[in-house]
């Protein structure tokens, strides 16, 4: 019977043990060996002096699997390795044995450097690296934290359909077609937005569930196809401050845990504030000045993100300064008047002050090109007031957007929980009753019934892992080291050979 290395304790000592595991790394010095043998991200120095086992260890791979026994030794004290969890032993071996080798020679601990294409393709053996396999446990750890966050306040964990008819509004939608229904089509849940309102109809208690989620987006460099939100509605309230007030208790409870040695600066803007003074509702307080670029009375916003350049020029805007070397870009807004600086290559702070940000106040519809009208949010926000922004009257939404250095990690809104005015809404951006009637039927007759004031938020854990990371670190890594087999950013899977042909 093998010994788990997660399970060698201080017992073992002086016992002959048998152990299997990758082999890590040797290390020849000359007399000995020095092979490190790992097994589930834990690590154990095993010591080869008789000259046989040198022999047949010196044309072992990495990453071959070996069976080795041996006696469990301590460590001297000067030897001890405090970063390893087993660092104050060694397995002194009596036997080794090769079970299989791999079938091409690799060097995990190179996997960093690994091209897109070969990371996607051979991302099971990257995990092996801690330095891939950290990213996915600390989505994981991050996940149990605000689960437990949430389980503390009485909230009840619940599981909502994947499974659902296809929406009016959001994203593009993926599509799932049944044998039994040959001319219908389901769609993959967006959100799960629909069921958790019927559900607050029903009088749940407080609900939150860790949700997949699937939109077929565009490719950007900060999405994915499918992704994990942590989707939290509250019934019975009395405005959205109670949601805000659980939403901010939340935020206090990652930079404990997470992010100890900084500061929330913590701000409420209005989206019309936004706009006058930063030109977007991007709003980010960390404002950078180190490069002393200054654009003479222009507001100066410094910003992340991934291939700015090129999304700036096909948004048509009118770039004024590019600086490759430092990758900065200064470009006009000229639909407001506001130049922004931004620095894509990291996001660097001056102090340990950290920009968060309720984005609230914000229309209800906007207008696109075509003089479409839409919902900026989804179509079931109360309405609070008309105010006038930028020479037009706009009503406004009871929403809500929570920034941390200038990305919207979670947002959500106070629900329109009357019927008739439901229906108003939705006719106000030209459906029709029958479309009305036939995707939101159980919607309107539940309102119908009569429901206690409600409302909620989504937030995308991936992203939060990305941003609480990328702080500490002062570096923002891409969105897919935090799922454990991410696709390509067209949605793509080499190591799948996905999509595939009909």
């Amino acid at each position: 019977m093998y010994t788990k290395l997660s399970k060698i304790s201080s017992s073992d000592i002086n016992k002959e043990i048998s152990i299997i595991g990758y082999v890590h790394t040797i290390r020849d010095q000359k007399k000995i060996y020095f092979v490190l043998i790992r097994q589930q991200h834990v690590i154990l120095q095993c010591c080869a002096k008789e000259e046989e086992l040198l022999k047949y260890i010196q044309n072992i791979e990495c990453e071959s699997i070996v069976e080795v026994k041996g006696i469990l030794k301590l460590r001297n004290e000067s030897q001890i390795n405090l970063s390893m969890q087993l660092g104050k032993y060694e397995l002194y071996i009596t036997s080794f044995k090769l079970i299989q080798k791999p079938y091409k020679s690799i060097d995990i601990r190179g996997c960093a450097d690994w091209s897109d294409e070969n990371m996607n393709k051979e991302r099971y053996i990257a995990l092996r690296s801690n330095v891939v396999y950290d990213k996915v446990l600390f989505f994981s750890d991050v996940s149990q934290t605000i689960r437990s966050f949430l389980l503390k306040r009485d909230f009840v964990e619940l599981v909502l359909p994947n499974l659902a008819p296809l929406p009016g509004t959001g994203a593009a939608v993926f599509q799932v077609h049944s044998q039994h229904f040959p001319d219908s089509v389901f769609s993959l849940s967006q959100s799960p937005q629909i069921f958790k309102q019927l559900l607050m109809i029903g009088d749940s208690k407080n609900y939150f569930s860790m949700a997949k989620c699937f939109r077929d987006e565009s490719s950007r460099s900060d999405r994915v196809k499918e992704f994990i939100q942590c989707d939290v509605e509250m019934g019975a309230v009395s405005s959205s401050k109670d949601i805000m007030t659980l939403g901010e208790e939340l935020v206090r409870e990652l930079f404990k845990k997470y992010l100890p040695n900084f500061n929330i600066r913590l701000e409420t803007w209005s989206f019309k504030r936004a706009l006058a003074e930063y030109g977007s509702d991007y709003v980010n307080l960390n404002v950078i000045d180190e490069y002393n670029l200054k654009v003479e009375n222009e507001t100066i916003i410094i910003n992340n993100r991934d291939n700015i350049y090129n999304v700036i020029k096909e948004k048509g805007e009118d770039i004024q300064y590019y600086d490759k070397e430092k990758n900065l870009i200064c470009f006009h807004r000229s639909n407001h008047g506001i130049y922004r600086i931004l620095n894509t290559s990291a996001l660097q702070y001056k102090s340990k002050d950290i920009s968060c940000v309720w984005l609230v106040d914000v229309p209800m519809y906007e207008v696109d090109s075509m003089g479409e009208k839409s919902f900026t949010h989804n179509p079931f926000c109360k309405t609070k007031h008309v105010e006038i922004i930028e020479g037009k009257e706009e009503i406004i939404a009871d929403q809500y957007d929570f920034l941390l250095c200038g990305f919207e990690i979670f947002g959500g809104s106070i629900r329109e929980n009357n019927a008739n005015k439901l229906v108003e809404q939705l006719k106000n951006v030209g459906y029709s009753d029958e479309r009305i009637y036939t995707e939101f039927e159980a919607l309107i007759n539940g309102y119908k019934y009569g429901s206690l004031l409600h409302g909620g938020f989504g937030l995308g854990v991936e992203r939060l892992c990305t941003l609480l990371d990328g702080i500490k670190n002062f570096n923002i890594e891409s969105i897919r080291n935090y799922i454990v087999f991410p696709q390509k950013q067209d949605g793509s899977s080499s190591m799948l050979n996905m999509p595939q042909k009909k």
